[in-house]
């Protein structure tokens, strides 16, 4: 495994600039986490990755080493968060892949502003998080879970549902955050709803699912493939939510080729 060393972009540079480490060198991808986690998350592929591209990872509003932006909290605000991450450090255009939550904060990135999106890449992903009714009850409570809980109740209890992934790297990946400030980020993100302007989206989009995640089940992937013109979607069979770390190797099977076929395209 290579050694990396990040170099940090420190907030103070712009009163609303997001912290990010940027990794390697060559094509821009960024790496967006998940609500509750951070961009240590993606550790697991960053070797890999870096060897071939120029790797950013920001953590998003309000989250670890960005905890301490304000709100207001919405996914546009996170959206446009990245734009201005991207403008500070001279990027026009990227490729992005978003994790979980984070796939619906590069969704809006394609949205709202297509020049800055070269592909996308959706992970555990979702267009609603709220499809089915137990879905419904679950995204009204963890808000609450998240203020009542707090991080580290969080990371115990996502650790505890996460079979055949490190408990340590779940608990310490949450645990760097603040329950009480991700509470209306998790309102946010959770009432996010892309299936009206999905089909307007014309960047190369890859979306891969767990088949056994629990947690955003792979009938939102098939939903999202469903929505996304020319989108391409892998399962890994055997794979929960935590796939980043269970199954890093399988997800760069796929992302990797993938990524080589945008460099060709582009």
């Amino acid at each position: 495994m290579t050694t990396l060393a990040p170099r940090a972009l420190s907030a103070s540079r712009r009163a609303s600039a997001l912290y990010c480490s940027v990794y390697g060198s060559g094509i821009p991808l960024l790496l967006v986490h998940g609500l509750g986690a951070s961009g240590a998350v993606f550790q697991p592929l960053l070797p890999a990755l870096a060897a071939r591209y120029q790797v950013i990872v920001p953590d998003l509003r309000g989250h670890r080493h960005s905890r301490c932006l304000p709100g207001p909290d919405s996914v546009p605000r996170l959206a446009a968060d990245l734009e201005d991450l991207l403008d500070l450090l001279g990027i026009r255009s990227c490729t992005m892949l978003g994790y979980a939550t984070g796939g619906a904060v590069v969704q809006q990135v394609a949205h709202e502003y297509p020049s800055r999106v070269g592909g996308i890449a959706l992970v555990c992903s979702y267009a609603r998080s709220a499809a089915t009714l137990r879905e419904q009850i679950e995204c009204r409570l963890r808000p609450e879970l998240f203020r009542l809980l707090g991080t580290r109740g969080m990371g115990a209890l996502a650790a505890r549902s996460a079979p055949g992934c490190d408990s340590a790297f779940v608990r310490d990946v949450i645990a760097a955050n603040h329950g009480q400030r991700l509470a209306p980020l998790a309102r946010a993100l959770l009432s996010f709803d892309s299936r009206a302007w999905l089909p307007k989206l014309a960047c190369p989009t890859l979306i891969v699912a767990g088949g056994r995640d629990t947690t955003v089940p792979a009938h939102h992937a098939r939903e999202l493939a469903r929505l996304i013109p020319n989108a391409r979607l892998h399962t890994l069979p055997d794979a929960g939510h935590w796939l980043v770390k269970t199954h890093a190797d399988q997800l760069l099977g796929v992302l990797l080729p993938w990524l080589g076929e945008q460099e060709v395209a582009a």
